[in-house]
């Protein structure tokens, strides 16, 4: 229900505000030693009100996928993987643990419903922010095979370049990078072959893929 109250509080604030701030505008021209607070009471009433209602006037978490648009992504990057491995017997997703692996599985469902060969869904576990031991559930053999590694967000690229350690004990015939969204601040060279959402953020900026279970249920920027 919406906070009528609040509402003609909130935009009485904001009129009263432009209004004694033109003034004062208008006044600092004229007298430009004047101290505002003292002369219009006013903006001491608007301060009083940010400073009290900071908490939610500050910017909150942006969620930039939702649930049905993230799973709308993940099957139009299905199709997109179907078009470049259509001739293959065989396709390998390799999802990192946890979220690359949820979308893994995720791409396995609306991958099954189109593509004639066969699928077989591989875990990757690692640390991402130590990424120097790597291991694979199930183990088997990946000579000459087509590996699609998935994982959720690509940020610098280097948990993607080091998901690839593993796979080169081997010969495959491809190997091939998924994420559902990408940054744009990329550190090491590794760009993603199929992307959801690319997104331009600060560094300071973190995206995060929200998971329940083995759903995604959406991603956003905080």
């Amino acid at each position: 229900m919406v906070n009528w109250f609040g509402w003609f509080i909130n935009n009485q604030l904001v009129y009263f505000y432009i209004v004694h701030h033109t003034l004062y505008i208008k006044h600092w021209f004229l007298h430009r030693t004047s101290n505002i607070r003292f002369r219009y009471p006013t903006f001491l009433i608007f301060t009083s009100y940010i400073k009290h209602h900071k908490s939610h006037l500050e910017p909150m978490s942006h969620f930039i996928l939702s649930k049905e648009i993230a799973y709308r992504k993940i099957q139009r990057m299905a199709y997109e993987v179907l078009e470049r491995n259509v001739n293959e017997k065989q396709i390998i997703l390799a999802g990192i643990k946890e979220s690359g692996l949820i979308i893994a599985h995720i791409l396995h469902g609306f991958l099954k419903e189109v593509y004639p060969g066969e699928i077989v869904v591989v875990e990757i576990a690692l640390d991402k922010k130590n990424p120097k031991t790597i291991s694979l559930s199930p183990q088997m053999d990946f000579e000459n095979k087509v590996i699609i590694i998935t994982d959720d967000v690509s940020n610098t690229g280097r948990t993607l370049l080091y998901s690839f350690k593993p796979f080169l004990d081997f010969y495959p015939k491809k190997i091939q990078t998924l994420v559902l969204v990408e940054r744009s601040h990329k550190e090491f060279p590794v760009s993603p072959d199929y992307v959801g959402l690319s997104v331009s953020t600060a560094l300071s900026e973190k995206i995060i893929v929200e998971t329940e279970g083995k759903e995604i249920v959406g991603a956003r920027i905080e």
